[in-house]
């Protein structure tokens, strides 16, 4: 028998630009550490330097993880 894992999403993510527009971010679970860190990343936003990113409820044993940073520009990007 396989254990169910319950996911705890973080809610009210968003990615604010830093020309100041918020974006409502959707989140991808990636799956769970070896210590039981939930482990999630921004699936539909670039994130790029100067970007922040905001959640309004992050779960306990949470985490908003991030790939390779987008290192061109905002105006740069299509």
């Amino acid at each position: 028998m396989i254990a169910e894992v319950k996911v705890r999403w973080p809610e009210g993510v968003a990615v604010v630009k830093a020309s100041g527009q918020r974006i409502p971010a959707q989140l991808r679970f990636t799956g769970t550490d070896a210590d039981g860190m939930q482990q999630f990343e921004i699936a539909d936003v670039s994130v790029v330097p100067g970007d922040q990113v905001h959640v309004a409820v992050l779960p306990p044993k949470t985490s908003i993880v991030f790939g390779p940073v987008d290192s061109r520009r905002p105006e740069e990007i299509d």
